[in-house]
């Protein structure tokens, strides 16, 4: 076996190795990849404390990126791997998570560097920056950006309207569709907070950023390294042997007989491949950029797919070329001093449901093919 290789799913009965299907899948985007110079796996946050609209010292970056292969038995290893941790908190606090800390330079076969300084602008208080593995270039250039983002210091409300039962939208297509997480978890894929669980970013539960004394993942990590490197990779693999949801399957549906036109995503499954649906992938990054989208010319309206948040500015560009919006979302909870449902205007239709329950009433009673 090699070093960091996925041996064992931790799901019962069920394995990691990839069928051929998978395994095409993998190869794809693997390709995609390395043509765009990006690694395999890419996640990225800076988290900094605000209250009452103004920015406490508290802070904390976490990044993580690798690399897959398959090996001769089509079983995916991470061939390379790094991890990046910046904590701002009271001495205090950085000197506990110091003490979690190693003093050697290597944890679990990676190369480990821990690296503790008073901070010079806010007395009483310290960093921590952990490195695990060894940066690439874009590593380096991605981190350096990510710790210059600064927090928002106000989050406006859900801008909600009242919820549509009439799911006759016959007179609206045909539609460009914007797709966000909510349909990836008809798959069976985490949502997003359950990702920020994984690297400790908030507490979904208390609705709090995680700082300082409350970081858990630094003695995580100290304690089986390569078994946290696993568990960061577990969506990206999931997402190759996720099956599509009913819903995908009826977005290729109305995509063929073409009440469906064109698809943004802003998911990093590729379950659209798996029902042979083109699409455009806008989230390029792990930072909030604008995508400038060019609507297909025969599109009369914007379906937005479990969207939480327009980061894209997807709805706001389709807004201003006159295309209705529709939204099917229900609206739960994301992370703490996080926007959500912040894009929608009267005039606007909302079902505030799932896809799975929504789709088929829509394509039923609009007598879609």
């Amino acid at each position: 076996m090699k070093a960091n290789q996925i041996s064992s799913n931790p799901q019962p009965n069920a394995s990691w190795v990839l069928n051929a299907k998978e395994e095409a899948i993998f190869n794809q985007i693997l390709h995609e990849k390395l043509s765009s110079n990006k690694p395999f796996v890419l996640w990225g946050w800076k988290r900094d404390l605000v209250k009452d609209a103004k920015r406490l010292p508290y802070s904390r970056t976490v990044y993580f990126s690798a690399n897959l292969s398959l090996s001769g038995n089509k079983e995916i290893y991470i061939n390379q791997a790094y991890f990046f941790l910046n904590s701002r908190a009271e001495q205090s606090a950085i000197d506990l998570i110091q003490q979690q800390l190693p003093k050697s330079n290597e944890l679990g076969g990676y190369p480990f560097q821990a690296v503790f300084t008073k901070d010079k602008k806010y007395p009483g208080f310290a960093r921590s920056q952990i490195q695990i593995g060894l940066p690439t270039p874009f590593d380096k250039q991605t981190i350096k950006r990510r710790l210059k983002g600064k927090p928002r210091l106000r989050i406006d409300p859900p801008k909600l309207i009242e919820a549509s039962e009439n799911y006759n939208l016959a007179k609206f297509a045909p539609f460009v569709v914007y797709i966000g997480s909510g349909l990836s978890a008809e798959s069976g894929l985490p949502l997003l907070g359950t990702i920020h669980k994984v690297f400790e970013v908030d507490d979904f539960d208390k609705q709090e950023l995680v700082f300082g004394a409350q970081d858990g993942l630094p003695a995580r990590l100290v304690k089986d390294v390569n078994l946290e490197f696993k568990s960061f990779c577990q969506f990206s693999v999931d997402a190759i042997k996720a099956p599509p949801s009913k819903s995908h399957l009826d977005i290729g549906r109305l995509y063929k007989t073409g009440t469906i036109v064109q698809v943004f995503t802003d998911n990093i499954d590729d379950i659209l491949r798996k029902v042979n649906v083109p699409f455009t992938q806008v989230r390029i990054s792990i930072f909030p950029e604008r995508y400038s989208a060019n609507f297909h010319p025969k599109a009369r309206s914007l379906l937005v797919i479990g969207i939480a948040v327009d980061r894209r500015q997807i709805i706001k560009q389709a807004r201003r070329k006159g295309l209705n919006i529709i939204a099917i979302n229900p609206v739960l909870r994301v992370a703490p001093h996080s926007r959500n449902m912040d894009y929608l205007s009267k005039g606007d239709i909302l079902f505030k449901q799932t896809a799975n329950n929504v789709l088929p009433k829509i394509i039923a009673e609009s007598n879609f093919k």
